[in-house]
């Protein structure tokens, strides 16, 4: 018969280890380790894993340890320098004498430092300078920014002479030229720019050493008002010395910024997993191990003007925490009307003690009020029959309140109350000859009692307690009873002249029932009012969308007037509001509801916009701007007169949800007791947060791992109880991840991932898919072609369409059970766009190398070829990985467990010592029919001289036979493992050899043949084609 070439060649079908050998595609190799197959019709070197550009000395992290998996993230912004926020000062508030930190006060004749703050004693003449280096600043600073310095002067007193103090600047210096600053009682602030070598500069501050003494405290020195040309960032959690720090770099700037003040978890005591979400420029952070005990980070950079002016603004990175926090009392400030106000930073004072306009018939609040109305009598308990036509079924659910004013001289008080005294233990009891007149609630005044005193209990007949104790003790004494503080519910209305109240009575001091359980008697000629509370509630508004619960702040009630005005003389407020419990907020909403309402429901009255001014509650434009009293200090909103009780909107239609902390994932975890998630995604402009701890209806901590919340539509910190999602409930298991693709939300466990619908508001499920669970997010990634993910048990794809299997095509199973699966391993996924190619790290929890911990698979997903890596590929022996993440170059980057940061490469630049490439156990088309091999061609370049290059036959794959060596790719007559040569010189050709079996009668009367190569191989080797020169012997 005569000779037959047969030419193996493409080679992208990639490795095939399930099949046999025999049986496997002419584009498939039994085994493709350390190399690559994306190039059709090449084998070449696998890509290297490198230090990344951001693996600098400078950064150190402690072991990567129980985050392993995670920590890593990957974002893009508008505006630079992220990360280089907060004060760079180091101890500029307290601690001022501790070490070295500041220099330029030790042995000084004018400054002084302390614990607390510094001091500047000034002589006669000369100057004095307090100094920080750059070495010993939080952060080193940046160059030619614009920085602000805040500072507090107190106990300033001036002698005589000039006094100054600045910040020096110029060559060596921190600033870029001298600066003076304000020097008297007071914060003050000053604006500067920073030298062009400001990060090796030392910071100075000099005072001229004149006849003056003050206090320098709270040195906060920020840059602000960076500039919005855009870069791309790393952030990783580094945990150095349990700070629980984290570190920004910067790819355009190639540095790393990160400070103990700066972007970081509080102190949570132990080890912390990030769980990354971003949207809109906004960085979410939270903590999945350690919940509400670490923030929950919102980090992004916020630039905006205050009060309608220039002059107080947030321009800068904000580091907040994501929970909408409601207002509180101390925030909500009321002052008398026409005070001189000076509000703090983030309150807002309010001069209006009333908020009513006693006007009467100038509005509609109050309107079935009356006022000094009189009782003919009573008939039955709390019953009132009026002296004239009185009363309205509007009126039930209000309030009434006896006016009239009473004497009793029967009155003793007794301060010691002792033993044997008819008054009992207590020297608040009184005794009188008849209580029947007396309510809990009254004011009680006259001597024998300090000023007035509240009654709190009438005991029986002839006794009564207050709420203090006696002043002196007194016998029949007079004293003077008033209803003022007593008010009871209108409970029933019978006609005009007749109307029953509750038996409880209660205080509007409080807003509470006190006094359970009493009667009101009414008497001919008492006196009454009746009145509508109004409890009026606010709220802060977060990013310009975003508004917390309703914070009952305080009532508005009118007694003597029916039908007035709500009124504000005056809402106060200034500063920059550019901390980082401030700067997210945008404004206020005030609310009201009627205690008469029987469904209490919170009308919106109107809104407070931080740099707009007010708008009224359905109106289009903001009627009343700031107007500044002081700049910078203090802009005021002034007049707000509303006549009517406004009905338009409520929370609840604004919103979508009511004010009530029943109905409203409350993440702020006040308590810190550990109220957060674990699993976080944003698909469709919601925010899907999942595996969630919170406090149910009973009030108790539960972690409901098959829960999920979504959040309002564009409100990313906004997650209603009534958007709670559960889709598989007590099975055992919990949410470990989630994706998005297509209108499509991908929810996975640990054993199962379920398939949601979420193109509509109602979600609805599509699928479950049993065995296709993941164990984290970090095993979940995006692809140009859906979203792909890996387990035990194989990778998958979802590409909008369907779940694929990657391990299988055509039916037929590419990759090996055995080879992919190794139980104590954690695998994780990434994907390169540059190369359209997944990447499949065995395991990063610091598994075992001969396991294969060091391994990844590399999936070509234009080709749909397998090849592995091999050895200490991804990690060294028994050491973790962070989670992978994709940058906006399309690269793969990482942390290992040493604090390197690493990256793979889509080229080849170091020789591969893995190499394995083995080829089908070809038998030519005829397994029946013997064969003689005479020679097998290959086209190669690079260096392959320490390549193992043997072949195998009849599928005895532990029997290698060798070829002769080549040179100048021709036999040699040597045996050899290593037969190929070194052409690394010259990689713009093919080279050509020939590998003759050393022994011919190896390779003669064989039914199968297979080619071995093994080893290392230069980074610029290639495989171009294999053929083999064979003949097939006469069948006998």
């Amino acid at each position: 018969m005569p000779k037959q070439i047969i030419e193996i060649n493409p080679f992208h079908g990639g490795m095939n280890n399930n099949t046999d050998p025999r049986d496997l595609q002419h584009d498939e190799l039994a085994s493709a380790e350390d190399v690559m197959v994306d190039k059709i019709g090449r084998i070449r070197t696998g890509p290297d894993v490198s230090a990344h550009a951001s693996n600098s000395p400078s950064i150190t992290i402690d072991d990567i340890g129980d985050r392993s998996g995670t920590s890593l993230f990957a974002f893009s912004h508008d505006y630079i320098n992220a990360g280089s926020d907060g004060n760079i000062i180091k101890n500029g508030s307290g601690s001022m004498n501790s070490g070295s930190i500041w220099g330029g006060w030790s042995g000084s004749t004018d400054w002084n430092a302390n614990s607390s703050y510094f001091t500047f004693t000034g002589s006669t003449g000369g100057s004095n300078t307090i100094t920080q280096t750059a070495a010993n600043r939080e952060q080193i600073g940046l160059n030619s920014q614009k920085y602000r310095l805040t500072y507090t002067i107190s106990n300033y007193t001036l002698t005589s002479g000039s006094p100054s103090l600045k910040i020096k600047g110029g060559s060596g210096e921190f600033a870029s030229s001298d600066t003076t600053l304000t020097l008297s009682d007071g914060t003050h602030t000053k604006i500067f720019t920073s030298h062009s070598s400001a990060s090796t500069g030392v910071f100075s501050l000099e005072a001229a050493s004149v006849q003056v003494t003050f206090r320098l405290d709270d040195i906060i020195l920020e840059p602000i008002q960076f500039d919005s040309t855009g870069d791309d960032y790393l952030v990783l959690y580094m945990n150095t010395s349990s700070k629980y720090r984290f570190g920004i770099y910067s790819y355009s700037k190639d540095i790393w910024n990160f400070s103990d003040t700066g972007l970081r978890f509080n102190s949570i005591g132990t080890t912390a997993e990030p769980v990354f979400s971003y949207a809109d420029g906004v960085l979410r952070i939270v903590d999945a191990l350690n919940g509400g005990q670490a923030y929950k980070i919102w980090y992004s950079y916020i630039s905006r003007n205050r009060w309608g002016t220039t002059t107080c603004f947030v321009d800068k990175w904000i580091i907040a925490q994501s929970h909408l926090k409601s207002p509180i009392d101390s925030e909500i400030v009321f002052s008398a009307a026409d005070s001189t106000y000076s509000p703090d930073e983030g309150k807002l004072e309010i001069g209006s003690q009333t908020l009513s306009r006693q006007v009467t018939y100038s509005g509609t609040w109050n309107p079935n009020g009356v006022y000094n109305g009189t009782a003919t009598a009573g008939s039955g308990a709390n019953k009132l029959v009026s002296s004239g036509t009185t009363f309205t079924s509007d009126m039930v659910g209000m309030r009434i309140r006896r006016t009239n004013t009473f004497t009793d001289n029967t009155c003793d008080t007794d301060t010691t109350a002792g033993s044997g005294s008819s008054f009992g233990g207590n020297p608040r009891i009184i005794r009188m000859d008849s209580t029947a007149r007396v309510q809990t609630g009254m004011v009680v005044s006259g001597t024998g009692i300090t000023g007035t005193a509240n009654i709190t209990n009438v005991q029986n007949s002839t006794l009564f307690t207050i709420d203090e104790d006696v002043a002196s003790t007194q016998s029949n004494t007079t004293l003077t009873f008033n209803n003022v503080k007593a008010s009871a519910i209108i409970t029933k209305f019978e006609d005009a002249n007749t109307i029953y109240v509750s038996k409880t009575i209660s205080s509007h001091v409080d807003n509470d029932f006190i006094g359970k359980g009493n009667v009101l008697t009414w008497v001919t000629d008492d006196t009454f009012d009746i009145f509508d509370y109004y409890d009026i509630g606010f709220t802060w508004v977060y990013d310009g969308n975003q508004e917390s619960l309703i914070h009952n702040r305080t009532a508005f009630v009118e007694t003597e007037y029916n039908n007035v005005s709500f009124y504000f003389q005056d809402i106060a407020a200034g500063h920059n509001w550019d901390t980082e419990t401030t700067a997210r907020k945008t404004g206020a909403n005030v609310y009201y509801r009627k205690e008469s309402d029987s469904l209490k429901t919170w009308y919106h009255l109107f809104e407070i916009d931080f740099n707009k001014g007010f708008k009224l509650s359905n109106e289009e434009d903001f009627s009343i701007t700031w107007t500044q009293i002081v700049a910078k200090t203090e802009y005021h909103l002034q007049e707000i007169e509303i006549q009517n009780p406004l009905t338009f909107e409520t929370y609840e239609t604004r919103n979508g949800y009511k004010s009530d902390t029943n109905e409203f994932l409350d993440l702020s975890d006040a308590d810190g007791d550990g109220m957060g998630y674990s699993v976080s995604t944003i698909a469709n402009r919601v925010h899907y947060i999942a595996n969630v701890a919170y406090k149910n209806s009973e009030g108790a901590l539960r972690n409901y791992g098959d829960v999920m919340f979504k959040s309002v539509v564009n409100k990313f910190d906004t997650f209603p109880l009534s958007r709670k999602l559960e889709v598989s409930v007590q099975d055992g298991d919990e949410i470990t991840a989630l994706a998005s693709y297509a209108d499509r939300l991908l929810q996975y466990k640990k054993n199962k991932m379920h398939l949601i619908n979420i193109s509509q508001e109602i979600e609805f499920l599509e699928d479950t898919f049993k065995f296709k669970g993941v164990e984290s997010q970090a095993a979940v990634c995006e692809t140009d072609f859906g979203i792909a993910w890996v387990n035990l048990f194989g990778c998958y794809l979802y590409d909008g369409r369907q779940v694929l299997n990657l391990l299988e095509q055509k039916g037929v199973r590419k990759i090996s059970h055995s080879s992919w699966n190794n139980t104590s391993h954690k695998p994780m996924i990434a994907y390169t766009p540059k190369k359209r190619q997944l990447i499949i790290a065995k395991d990063y929890s610091g598994g075992d190398l001969a396991a294969g911990n060091g391994d990844a698979w590399i999936y070509d997903m234009v080709t749909k070829s397998w090849v592995l890596q091999k050895g200490e590929y991804i990690v060294g022996d028994g050491a973790k990985s962070s989670n992978f993440v994709t940058d906006h170059l399309g690269s793969i980057v990482y942390c290992i467990g040493t604090g390197d940061i690493k990256t793979i490469d889509t080229k080849t630049s170091e020789a591969k010592s893995n190499v394995k490439i083995i080829t089908a156990d070809m038998n030519y088309g005829d397994s029946g029919v013997r064969k003689k091999v005479y020679r097998v061609r290959l086209s190669y370049k690079g260096d392959a001289s320490s390549l193992n290059v043997r072949y195998t036959t009849n599928g005895d794959t532990n029997t290698y036979k060798q070829f002769e060596g080549t040179s100048s790719g021709l036999p040699n007559g040597s045996a050899t493992n290593t037969p190929l040569e070194n052409k690394s010189s010259d990689v713009t050709q093919w080279h050509h050899a020939e590998l003759k079996p050393a022994v011919s009668s190896e390779a003669t009367n064989i039914y199968s043949f297979q080619v071995h190569m093994s080893g290392t191989a230069g980074a610029t080797f290639e495989i171009n084609d294999l053929s083999v020169v064979f003949r097939v012997k006469n069948v006998k």
